[in-house]
């Protein structure tokens, strides 16, 4: 098979020397590459910490990406830290896309006995041989087989034990005994907004007791938009003794100056509570993950 590998760098492609993690690809090809069967292209558009993404190496990965041809899959080397957020980039950018996009990356240096690089970059082999279809993430959890995850399902890597969360609630494939075995369908996103540069500029605003959004209204430099973060039940603090605690009010300001406030996560349920009766001139990002609401907003088209 015919398969391109973009080196972005990441923990995945580094050393450590001196007690820092130096990049160096040339770990990917001594580890990873040798002695497989498949025809590998090799990309570099960037090399970096990951911790360092801005919207520009989007662009260069995205160019970079539209330059393949004639491939069975393609996969991704990244840093865990951002992850989740060239994830959500590439899942809108490629929804249409047939051939395989995966990202892989690991916990630790690819030396480091606890490093999980190798099952990842394992899996995500097996997977373009499989034939899957859209962009995921492959990573294995500690205690865990080798997963492929959905790329727009993604929640983030958890602080201190930096396993990866998803929203899926199974996730599309692991490896178990050597075996492929798929759980969900081939998925491709609905409605992906187009692609372009610069992005928007979008201020997020976390879900927080105590989250000051007077502190935005008083800001002489508005951005596009704002993206407020709901608690996990679809729910926010309406405080009505002090406005500057009160998302509500927050909204119908932003709505007075022509500012759209998008919220997120945003749950169908069966029952609601008080305070989501409090947002009707906010605009919800229906099942959306914090990470793909983001990105998305990056994007669109706020005129609509």
């Amino acid at each position: 098979m015919n398969i391109d590998i973009i080196l972005t760098g990441g923990t995945i492609g580094t050393v450590v020397k001196k007690n820092q993690a130096a990049l160096d690809n040339s770990l990917i090809f001594q580890e990873l590459l040798k002695g497989s069967r498949h025809n590998f292209k090799i990309h570099n558009p960037f090399t970096i910490h990951s911790e360092n993404l801005i919207p520009d190496h989007w662009q260069a990965l995205y160019r970079e990406i539209n330059s393949i041809e004639d491939t069975d899959g393609i996969i991704i080397t990244h840093g865990t830290d951002t992850l989740v957020y060239t994830a959500a980039f590439l899942s809108l950018a490629y929804a249409k896309r047939n051939v395989p996009i995966i990202l892989v990356s690991s916990s630790q240096p690819m030396h480091h006995p606890q490093s999980n690089a190798k099952d990842n970059f394992h899996m995500a082999l097996k997977a373009i041989e499989k034939g899957v279809k859209g962009v995921f993430v492959s990573y294995r959890n500690e205690g865990a087989p080798a997963t492929l995850y959905l790329a727009n399902k993604l929640l983030g890597f958890a602080p201190y034990s930096h396993r990866l969360l998803s929203a899926e609630k199974e996730p599309y494939a692991v490896i178990k005994d050597g075996e492929f075995i798929r759980f969900g369908g081939d998925f491709l996103e609905n409605n992906p907004p187009k692609i372009k540069f610069p992005v928007n500029r979008v201020v997020f605003i976390p879900a927080l007791p105590g989250a000051d959004y007077g502190f935005y209204l008083n800001c002489k430099n508005q951005p596009d938009c704002y993206l407020a973060e709901l608690y996990h039940s679809t729910t926010c603090c309406v405080n009505e003794k002090e406005n500057k605690y009160n998302l509500g009010y927050f909204i119908d300001r932003c709505n007075d100056m022509g500012i759209k406030v998008y919220i997120a996560p945003y749950e169908n349920r069966e029952f609601f509570y008080p305070s989501r009766m409090k947002l009707p001139k906010a605009v919800p990002l229906t099942q959306d993950t914090v990470a793909m609401a983001y990105v998305r907003l990056l994007f669109k088209d706020l005129k609509q």
